[in-house]
């Protein structure tokens, strides 16, 4: 993302805000003031999350609502604040479904999607409903094989530390050689 301008909606993983935070030791310094800047930016946009408030319940658990100590949990706040504002916050439908893969109606049904993160599912749903908003990613490198396949079916990831997540899954990759 370090040539992509930041748009002005999207979904931000919830590791974005960890990173900006200080919480993800392997992202490094330059990742975590790249995610500060994104959040800071993204303040000043419209953030995407879900009328199910999972996005923003994820959000709480891992960042303090008050807005302390850092970008990450500044960010919630602003989140937080800004529900009930559709300049600053956009919130749209989802819908569970149990029999859906990964649980949700808006995830697409994708053959290079089968392993995706359940976790992460309500991000895709989101960004599914939202119809062109782009999902922020910092810190999960199985985002990148996952990529060109969202991308197929209408979804951008937009990674805020390319290059570090790419020399991590190249470790990985090395790691598992080994094994």
């Amino acid at each position: 993302m370090t040539d992509q301008p930041i748009p002005d909606e999207a979904l931000v993983d919830t590791n974005v805000l960890l990173v900006a935070n200080g919480q993800h030791e392997r992202m490094g310094m330059a990742c975590k003031a790249r995610c500060g800047r994104v959040l800071e930016q993204m303040r000043r946009r419209r953030v995407v999350v879900d009328q199910l408030q999972e996005i923003v319940g994820e959000y709480r658990h891992k960042a303090h609502a008050s807005g302390q100590p850092g970008l990450g949990d500044r960010f919630l706040r602003h989140v937080l604040e800004n529900l009930g504002n559709q300049e600053r916050v956009r919130q749209v439908a989802i819908n569970r479904d149990e029999q859906a893969l990964k649980g949700y109606r808006e995830f697409p049904d994708h053959p290079g999607l089968q392993d995706f993160d359940a976790d992460d599912a309500k991000f895709v749903a989101a960004a599914k409903a939202a119809g062109d908003a782009p999902i922020l990613e910092a810190a999960d490198s199985k985002w990148l094989g996952w990529a060109g396949s969202l991308w197929a079916c209408g979804v951008e990831v937009q990674f805020v530390c390319q290059e570090r997540l790419e020399a991590i899954r190249a470790e990985r990759r090395g790691e598992e050689a080994d094994g």
